[in-house]
Formats: structure tokens, sequence, C-alpha cells
């Protein structure tokens, strides 16, 4: 198998993607063979080992337990692969590895089909623990301290409905009965969900075929709640906060399509539907810019998901078969970006990432799960990925952050996002030890600078910090620290006071969980949003200063507050304080205030600051008669109360209004438009013994302007206009003489800023005078932009100036080659190069063209016109030289975009040459070669003359095999493939051709062969299969030699004889039954109802095999009778045209307790008829093809011999 590098298109993936170097690569270090694995064999990787569980290779009827010597628990080395096998009596299950015993070994337990779980202690033989159940295990084990003893232990449900804990040395804690009718093939998943420091479990069962719940136990097995959903619960539960609210979440996948989340109560929070069955396990992490945790799953309706924490589709990408494997997340080239790494049932590994996909064909299906961690010790993450028969470990590029390294998350299998993460770290380091969660639930802090403001706090530097010692917190200090993200501090529930001054906290959503906070102190950070604010009714005091907030709307029910600053924001309404009687101080400076009516009935306020806002009236100041009660702050050597400076009053005589201003309060009036009455106002203040700062007024006129004036983002090339007041605020007319964009002392220079127009000057303003001007912002770069526009005029203090700033913003397109020269190329033949379109701006690049100058020996295999890339993302772009002549050729790029520097250009150059190809002799067998069952077959294919040539290679396979094998020839060499005389090799064929590269790297490939098998002698007898007394559908996977009924049928049941068999056709084009001997002629595709009397052993009679190409068959409108044409089963996901019938699905014909159903199918298999509904109204082609969806076995069985 050869991995491949494929670019992926962003706009499918979405945020996920982003620009990363190109190409991604995993490099296969071994593979360890006859190791196989199915769903439920979850694999744990140690120090320097991989450990698998294994079902081994016989699986009995409908996938029943059948022991055979492949059975149980695998070693492999970390550098080699290399194996050891311990052997369990039955199919083994999957593994949980933990230090159960506290002597610092791990041990692994495994679930078994006999109903135990066996424990054994790795690095110490001995022979393993065993703890019985009494029925087979199909689900996982997993290992927590449920009671808070310091020692795991450990739940396993097995597949009679029970849930059992145990103690660490065997013995049974308790066992859960409710659920014995039901299957519970879904593993336990354990987490603090009520925050009351103690575990409970979610699990879900299978009650029924269409029915199934996800339970909810204590840490003692009681049960707690119960959710329904339509389907079986198969998946496994994640929990998390993946809201970021403070309170966890579950999530599980359901055979009725959906995914769901619920809430730590049980009830529902949000589902998302796919298009099939969920059997896979959630994997939880923050992959992308959407806020919260994002989940990926995949589905059997061949798509992994990542969905985002409000329920919402991020990205969806559609994979070559059904995704049964859970997915893994971590960042495998330590570029700072996680990763998605999946495997799918037709036998591909994705690794979904900013740089596109990797993928990688392994031998057979993906049913497992993968697994992620430095298992060397190397520096450098491992991958190791079981298939059904081989496990693959793979190396990566470098290493990074584990968001989610296996199944369940952590080697516990827990499920929990918090162990998750630290058992990603432990991962990632190379399994340092034994790994061991918090026996408290454990707490992750997202913030490498809060974790280690609470460890200071906790006098902890190192460990795991549990929710129990962060409920020991009564105040915690984390000023100045650098802090961006609170996760985590929700579980500081007994805080009572809390400092985050000097931060960078935007998200405060973490601390509307901290209700029991007194003292909050948030002041120099970036927030904006304070509704988490609102529940937090026990706060005395609260600093919100410095900030971007403008409403304080969710403040009002804070009633208890005493203390309240919100100065240095942009609030304008103040209405929602005023029910909040009891403050005592208020700080509201350096806002966009006008109206404080509001603030009339805060008659316990005893310091209130207002400087620096748009207030006119101050009257209803006049009731605030505690103004000088509480302690006030010092400016010039007094101590002011009241602060109103920069405002623009003019009238303060209200001041005299308020009888509770008097001796040693203090007010502050400078920066207002006062007039000379003020004066006297003053005099009478200073009386009555308060301190006053005042500057008396003057005759000269005061040019009042705004300080700042922010265009913020305008794209280059556009213009931003923007209106700035000035008022004259003195007592005698202004004069605006000049106004300048730049130095006041120099003339007007070149600017992005400017005034438009530019107004005729000099002006006048008379007292109280007001007048707007425009100014415009048309940046012409990237990038921030400032200046300052001066305003020179007559009055006293000289220029004045308002500062200008705004943020050019464009994108820019780098592409990843500047020219691209592809060489001599031979004619007839071509050469591709992939380049990437990177967007390296600050704004969304859209492609609005791209296209070659001449177009004459180059072509654009990718049309990306229309894409929208965002900053730091990418577009792929293929190129192909095709010449057609002898000689040099060049055409340029010309990519068209809305970036400033548009159009971009690339430089093509590539050289057309005319030389002899190699003589390769390629003579394939006749297309029926007889195939016969004494003897094998061999194939002789011949190359010579590989003169100059760098590899001659043959590709070959069997039908239905989804990887060729490959021979490299040199010289002149004899290929033989021998085919055994085997049933299934008579009907699979042969698919082969030959490439040929030279030097120049031109490449030749002889045509695609597809060699059906003649089928000599008496025929083929389809192994297990019976022609029962009762109906059946059958089909042929082959063209017999003689098609008719009577021919095929004739020698194995008689001459036709309607007592004794009987055979009809549905006939979908008269919508009527056609029954033998007018029934058609036996044709591969085409399936048909057979009646027989006495069991008869079904043989084919002699003929052709269905070749190994695509198979068409046309379905009429409504009712079709259609069979599988190959002699392996076929996925019906792969069959294309199948998803213009959902949704409907091929159905077989079973009998129930006696009763005949049709249940709907996913894989058709040979020998099976099926029927199918076109609902279009119109023929549907449908096309099979030649790959095997399973492998068939001699002696299995299908729905046709259980019928």
């Amino acid at each position: 198998m050869r991995a491949k590098a494929i670019t992926f298109v962003l706009a499918f993936i979405g945020p996920l993607m982003a620009a990363s170097a190109f190409p991604f690569e995993l490099t296969l270090k071994w593979k360890a063979e006859e190791v196989p694995t199915y769903w439920h064999n979850r694999l744990v990787l140690a120090k320097n080992s991989v450990l698998v569980s294994s079902r081994g290779m016989e699986i009995g009827p409908s996938g029943a337990p059948a022991p055979d010597e492949a059975d149980g628990l695998y070693i492999l080395k970390a550098e080699t692969g290399e194996k050891i096998h311990l052997k369990t009596s039955k199919d083994a299950g999957g593994i949980a590895l933990s230090d159960i015993d506290g002597d610092n070994l791990p041990e692994a337990l495994v679930g078994c089909y006999d109903g135990s779980v066996y424990i054994y202690k790795l690095g110490a033989p001995s022979r393993p623990v065993k703890l019985n159940t009494g029925y087979l295990i199909a689900s996982t084990p997993t290992v927590s301290d449920m009671d808070g003893d310091g020692s795991p232990e450990i739940l396993v449900a097995n597949s009679q409905g029970n849930l059992f804990c145990f103690d660490p040395d065997g013995g049974l804690l308790w066992k859960y009965e409710e659920m014995r009718t039901a299957w519970i093939i879904s593993s336990p998943a354990v987490a603090d969900l009520d925050g009351d420091a103690s575990p409970e479990i979610v699990v879900g069962n299978s009650a029924g075929r269409n029915e199934g719940f996800l339970y909810c136990f204590n840490s003692q097995g009681e049960l707690l709640w119960k959710f329904p959903a339509s389907g079986q619960v198969v998946s496994s539960p994640a929990v998390g906060d993946i809201d970021k609210d403070g309170r966890p979440e579950i999530i599980f996948g359901s055979q009725d399509h959906n995914l769901y989340c619920l809430n730590p109560d049980g009830s529902l929070r949000w589902k998302f539907p796919t298009g099939n069955q969920i059997t896979s396990s959630p994997a939880l992490a923050d992959i992308s810019p959407e806020d919260g945790v994002e989940v990926m799953v995949g589905s059997k309706d061949s798509t992994v998901y990542c969905i985002s924490s409000r329920g919402k589709k991020i990205w969806a990408f559609r994979t070559k078969g059904p995704v049964v494997s859970s997915p893994v997340v971590a960042d495998l080239d330590g570029d700072g970006r996680l990763e998605v790494v999946v495997g799918d049932l037709s036998g591909v590994i994705y690794v979904l990432g900013h740089f596109g996909i990797w993928k990688y064909e392994a031998d057979s299906e993906i049913l497992s799960s993968p697994a992620v961690g430095d298992v060397d010790g190397d520096g450098k993450l491992e991958v190791v990925v079981p298939s059904k028969r081989t496990v693959y470990c793979f190396e990566s590029p470098g290493a990074g952050r584990i968001a989610w390294a296996k199944f369940q998350g952590d080697s516990w299998n827990t499920g929990l996002l918090a162990n998750a993460i630290t058992y990603g770290r432990f991962s990632a380091s190379g399994f340092p030890g034994t790994w061991t969660p918090g026996i408290q639930p454990v707490v992750v802090f997202s913030d490498p600078n809060l974790e280690e403001a609470i460890r200071d706090e906790l006098g902890k530097p190192r460990g795991p910090i549990t929710a129990k010692d962060l409920a020991e917190l009564i105040e915690l200090d984390a000023s100045g620290r650098g802090i961006r993200d609170l996760s985590g501090i929700e579980r500081c529930i007994n805080l009572r006071r809390l400092w985050l001054s000097g931060n960078e906290v935007e998200d405060i959503r973490p601390l509307g969980a901290l209700t029991n906070l007194e003292e909050l102190y948030l002041d120099d950070n970036r927030i904006g949003d304070i509704a988490p604010l609102g529940n937090l009714t026990e706060l005395r005091e609260m600093d919100l200063g410095d900030n971007l907030i403008e409403d304080v709307g969710s403040l009002k029910r804070l009633t208890n507050l005493r203390k309240l600053y919100l100065y240095n924001n942009s609030i304008e309404d103040v209405a929602p304080l005023a029910g909040l009687f009891g403050l005592k101080v208020l700080e509201l400076s350096n806002n966009r205030i006008s109206d404080i009516g509001p603030l009339a009935n805060l008659t316990n306020l005893g310091a209130l600051y207002l400087d620096d806002n748009l207030v006119q009236d101050i009257s209803p100041l006049a009731n605030l008669r505690k103004i000088g009660e509480e302690g006030g702050d010092e400016r010039d050597g007094v101590v002011i109360h009241l602060g109103l400076s920069d405002n623009q009053i003019t009238d303060i005589g209200p001041l005299l209004d308020n009888p509770g201003l008097g001796e040693g309060d203090g007010v502050d009036l400078r920066g207002n438009p006062l007039g000379p009455e003020s004066v006297d106002i003053v005099r009478k203040l200073r009386a009555k013994g308060v301190n006053v700062l005042y500057e008396a007024p003057s005759t000269a006129p005061v040019l009042k302007l705004p300080r700042q004036l922010n265009f913020g983002e305008v794209a280059v090339g556009d213009t931003s206009l923007r209106k700035v007041e000035m008022a004259n605020v003195g007592t005698d007319t202004l004069e605006v003489r000049k106004m300048i964009v730049g130095r006041p002392t120099a003339e007007a220079r070149p600017s992005v800023f400017g005034l438009l127009p530019r107004p005729p000057l000099p002006w006048k303003l008379p007292p109280e005078g007001r007048k707007t001007i425009q100014l415009f912002f048309a940046p012409q770069r990237r990038g921030p932009h400032q200046d300052t526009l001066w305003v020179i005029s007559d009055d006293p203090a000289g220029p004045k100036g308002v500062a200008l700033i705004g943020m050019g913003i464009a994108p820019e397109v780098v592409v990843s080659a500047g020219n691209v020269d592809f060489g001599p190329v031979q004619l007839g033949s071509y050469k591709d190069t992939l380049l990437s379109i990177y967007n390296r701006g600050n704004a969304d690049l859209r492609i609005t063209g791209v296209s070659l100058a001449s177009g004459e020996a180059f072509v654009l295999l990718q049309d990306p016109e229309g894409s929208v890339v965002s900053p730091d993302g990418s577009v792929p772009l293929r190129v192909r030289f095709l010449p057609d002549a002898v000689g040099e050729f060049r055409d340029t790029i010309v990519i068209v975009t809305n970036a400033p520097e548009s159009p971009h250009k690339v430089p093509l150059a590539g050289e057309g040459i005319d030389k002899e190809p190699p003589n390769v002799k390629f003579t394939p067998p006749s297309p029926q070669f007889v195939l016969r069952s004494d003897k094998p077959y061999e194939i002789r294919l011949t190359a010579s003359d590989l003169s100059g040539v760098d590899s001659a290679t043959v590709y070959y396979r069997t039908g239905g095999e989804r990887g060729f094998s490959i021979l490299e020839m040199s010289g002149d060499t004899t290929f033989t493939a021998t085919l055994s005389p085997t049933t299934q090799i008579l009907h699979r064929g042969l698919e082969l051709y030959i490439k040929v590269v030279d030097g120049a790297g031109n490449i030749w490939q002889s045509p695609h062969y597809t060699i059906a098998g003649k089928i000599a002698g008496k025929g083929i007898k389809r192994p297990g299969l019976t022609l029962r007394k009762k109906y059946q559908m059958i089909s042929l996977p082959m063209y017999p030699e003689d098609p008719s009924p009577s021919a095929v049928l004739g020698d194995i049941l008689g001459p036709y004889d309607d007592t004794k068999w009987r055979l009809f056709w549905w006939d979908p084009r008269k919508k009527t039954y056609t029954e033998c001997p007018d029934v058609p002629p036996f044709t591969p595709g085409r399936g048909y109802w057979l009646i027989t009397r006495d069991p008869k052993e079904l043989y084919t009679g002699p003929g052709v095999s269905v070749p190994p190409d695509t198979f068409e068959v046309t379905l009429q409108p409504g009712w079709n009778m259609i069979g599988c044409p190959f002699a392996f089963p076929v996925g019906w996901n792969e069959v294309e045209g199948h998803e213009t019938l959902l949704p409907e699905l091929p159905r077989a014909c079973t009998v129930v307790d006696g009763k005949y159903e049709f249940p709907d199918q996913y894989v058709l298999r040979p020998w099976q008829g099926y029927a199918i509904y076109n609902p279009t109204g119109r023929t549907v082609t449908i096309k099979f093809p030649p790959l095997e969806a399973g492998t068939p076995k001699p002696g299995s069985t299908s729905l046709l011999d259980l019928a």
C-alpha cells in the first residue's frame, strides 16, 4: 500500500484548516501482521510497548465469539512491532491500563468473551487475576476511584445488561442488574457531574433493535436517571465542559443516527443528526476558533463530523467508507495546530489537518480506534492504527500537544476531558512512570498562567489539581499574570475574594459559577460582556474599571453591592444601576454618560466620581446627602468625594441645594465651562467647609475637542468617513484659524487621514457654539495607522489635537512557488505540480479569477474561483504541463483577487521533448483464461529493453482487494502470478497494468486489464448455502454457461415442477411477477425469489465470473430486485448512485420468530437477493465498485443462510 498526501479544499473543513508547511507525511515505522482486531479491540500505548487485544481470526455466526489460537492480549515492541502473545480462552475485548495495586507497575485489564476481566501485571510475569461477571464482555473496562479512598476501582459491563464495580483485589463492591435484558457494548465514563466531589457513571445500552438508553449512576451504583434514544447506544460517552459554562456536558452517539449532548441532570441540551448510525465514540478537543470545545465523531454515513459546543456543524469530511473508528486528536507535526486521525471500513487511515488530508490504505477495514503517543521516547509522536488484520505504527514528523490520545481519552478509559488533557501531556512526554488522574476529579486549566497562580495559592507546585483542592480556596490573587483564559476557575466554588486585575481576560463566563464571591477585582482587562456576573448576588465590592464595557444591565440584580468601580469604559446608560440602593462608592469616571438622573435615588452614596463624561445637568445630585461619608480620592492635596471634572456643566447651583455637602467634603469642578456666577456658588460652598477644586472662568475662548477618533478597520483602497465636533466652552468668541493633519508647526502633508471637504477658514464660534467637521481615512497599506488632527485657534492654551487612529486591512497573496519550471517532459506525457495560494493578509481573500495567459501547453486542474480564504488560510492549485510539440514553452498563471496588488502572476516554464519510450512488451492472458480446480494458472508478463528507465512496475490485485500489490521489474523480467484454484479466486478474476518511469520523470502506462475467470467442470458450490423449504431471495455472482433457470437449478432441484420448486422474477417495468419457466435467464446483479420443497446445496454449473470492473445496474421507478454481481461483499455506501435513492436501502428477506422481515442492509453479499425501492420517478443507474466490504470466509453465513 502507498500513502498519499492530498490537498484539501479549505472551505470544506473550515476553521480546522489554516496555512502550514505542506505536504504532511507520516512514515510507516513497522506493521505487525496477523494481529486481528475488531471494533471493540481498543489498543493502549505504554512506554516502549503497544498493547492490543484480539478476537482472533474466527468469528462465529452473526458475529458470535469463536475461540481460536489468535485470541488474547498482544504486547508489541515499540521499535520493531515484535509480538508477545498472551492467549485468552475466548475472544478478548478492550483494554484499560492502570496501576491498580499501587506498586508503580501498570496492570492491563482485558475484558473477555468468557465473561471475565483478566488483570495482567506488566513487567512482572505472573498469572493474571480473573474477575468473573458470568456473561461475555464486549464493553471496555474503566478504572476510577469511586469511593474516594485513594485506590482505584474497576467498572465493567457485560452483555447480559449488568454493570459491576470491583475493588483492586477483585472483590465485588456492587452490581446493577436492571439492564439485564440489554447488551452493554458502550464503555462506562466517569465524571463528577453535579459538583459534589463524588463521581457519577454514565454508560449506554442496547435495549432492543430500535431502543437504547444512556444510564447515569452514582458512585454506589444507584440509578440517578436514564435518557432514552430511538436506537441502540453502542457509542461510549465523553464528558467535559465543552461550552465553558462551568458545568460538564455528556456527549454520545446512537444508532438512531443522532449525536446527543446532555446536561448533568440528563436533560437534552442539543442533538445533531447524521445520515446513518453512530457507533464511533466522540473525541473532545478545542480545534477551531469557535467558542468552546469541539466534538469529533464518525458516522456510518461515511463522514467524520466536527460539531461546535452549541451543536452546530463546523465541518464534515466525507470518507471512502463508513466510520466506526473513534477519532484521536493531536498536534502531529509540532506546529501548534491539532490534527484529527481516524479510519474507515474501506481500510483508509485519514489525518485531517490544516495542511489538507493525508491518507494511507491499509490491508483491511479499520474497525478499532487509533492511539497517539511518544512510545519509543525519541521526542516524536507515534500514531498506531489497527486494521482488521494488521497493526500499523507510523512516526510523525514532529511532536506537539495531544488533546485526545485514544478511545475514551485516557488509559483508564474515563472519557473525561480533563483526564484526556493530562493523559495527553503524559503520553506526549514518553509515558514516564505510571499515569494516574487525581483521585478527586481533576481540574485542568487551559491557561498556564492561571494554573501557576492557583498552584502558588495552594502551595502545590506539582501534581494534579482536584476539585477538592479548589473548593478549599477562599481567596485568590492572580493579578498581573498575563492570564487570558479563565477556564477551570469555575471549580473554585467557595471563593469569597478574587483579584484578576491587570490581565488580558476577555471571556468571564467561568466566573458565573462563583456565586459565593463577595469581592471581585477585574480592572485593567479586555472585558466587554459582563452578563455572566448577573448571578453573583453576594458581591459587596467589584472593580470593573479599565475595560471595554458598554452595557451594565446585568448588574441590576447585584443589590448587595456597596462599592462599584466602572471607570474608563464606554458606558452611556446608567439606568440599570438605579436600584442598587446599598451603594456607598460609585466610580464612573471617563465614560460617555450624559444623563445621571437614574443616580438620584442612590441616597447612600458617600463617594461618587463622574469625571470626564458628558454631564450637563447635575440637579439629580441635590438629593445625595451622604456624599463625604466614605473615604475619598486625594487630588492635588484635596480629598475628593464628588468628582465632576471635565464635563459640560455650566450650572453648579444644585450643589448648594444638597444639605449633605459640608465640612471636609471634597468636590472637583475643574474642566467645566462654568460661567461667572459659579464664583459666588463656589464661595458659598467653601463657606460651608466644602473643599472645592475649581478654575475660575475667564473671558477667553476655550476650544474643546474629543481626545481620539477611531476609524476602526477599513479595507485598503476604501475610504471611511467620521465626524468630529468642536465646541467653544469659554466665555468669548473662538476663532479657528487652521486645521492640520500632522505636526501643528508644519504645513499640511500627505496622509491617509484628511479633512473632507477642507473647511473655509477662519471660523468663529461664539460661546457655547459648536461645529462639526468631517475627516476621512483611506489606508493604502495593511496595518495600523495613526496621526493627529491639530486645530490652531486663539484659545490661550494653544493648539489642541485629536488623535486619529485606524487599521488598514487587506488580503495578501503569496503563492508557494514564485515560478514553476517543469523541465523536460516527453510528448504525449505530462507532469503535474501542486501550488498553494496563501492569504498572508489580515482580511478575507476573495479569488475572483484564476487563468492562464495563453493556455498553450499548460492546464489548470483546479478552479479556485469564488473561493474565500481567511487570513493564514490557503487553497490548492494543481497545474499540469502537457506539451504537444518539441521546444520550450512559457506561460503565466494570473490570479485575480481583492488584494491591493492584484493580479498576482506566477511564471511557468517547461520543455517538450520527443524521446523514444522504453520497449515494454506486455502480453496479458486471454480475457477468459480457464481456471481449473486441479492446478494453478500462471500469467507471464515481460518487460525488455529498459535502458534509461528508472523503474518498471507491475501493479496487480485480485478482484475485491482494495490495494494493488507491486512488483518492481528491471531488465528482461518475467512476472508470474499464480492464482490458487480456490472458490474465491475463481470468482474474483484479476486486474493488472504496468507503469514505466524514465529518468526525466516521464510516465508510460499500459492499459488497465480486468480479467474474468472461466469456471470449468461442474461449476462452483456456494459454501454454506443450502436451499431450504421456504421463500428466499437469491442472485448469481457469475455468468452461467447456460443461464436458463432450468439449466442452473435443474441439476440440483430436478426438472421444473411447481410442486417441488418455483422461481419468480419481479419485472420492474410491468410491475408484475414472472414465474418460471417464463423467468428470463440468470444475469449478475439481478435478484430472484426461490421456493424449494426439499433442502439442496446450490451449484452454479460452468460459466465465467464477473470481471473485476465497475458493474452497472439500471433501476426502474418503484420496486426492483437486485444482487451483488461479484463473489465478494460490497458496501452499499460505496455503490455509486446509492445517495440518489436515500433514504431507501436494500432489504433482504429474513425470518425472525417464524415471521418474514425485510431489514435494511448496508452490505450487499454474493448469492443473496435484495429488494430496493427507487423513489425518484425515473430510471437510476447504480455502479458497483469491485471492492470488498468484508472478507468472506469458507463456511461464513449470510442473511440468506440464516433465513
